[in-house]
């Protein structure tokens, strides 16, 4: 999953940085998340972000293991990005 993640610095993500992580990644920073962010690194934070709760159980787990999602989202020049707007 390493290959997979966006070319976000693992750690020194400043405080604006963080914010915006968690806002593209999230649902926004609620109180403590920027610090926590900041503390455990990019890599972790997600990792802790996709792991199964740890009550739900060995077959669970073992089920979510085998699972693959297979998102391809159209990126670089031409292709649309916020808004619609085309990228340069």
């Amino acid at each position: 999953m390493a290959d997979a993640l966006p070319r976000i610095p693992d750690h020194g993500l400043g405080d604006v940085q963080a914010a915006s992580v968690l806002q593209r990644l999230g649902f926004g920073p609620r109180p403590g998340e920027v610090a926590a962010l900041r503390e455990m690194g990019f890599r972790r934070w997600v990792e802790t972000q996709l792991a199964p709760p740890p009550d739900d159980g060995p077959e669970v787990a073992a089920r979510l293991s085998t699972m693959r999602l297979r998102i391809h989202y159209p990126a670089g020049p031409g292709t649309a990005g916020p808004q619609g707007v085309p990228q340069s």
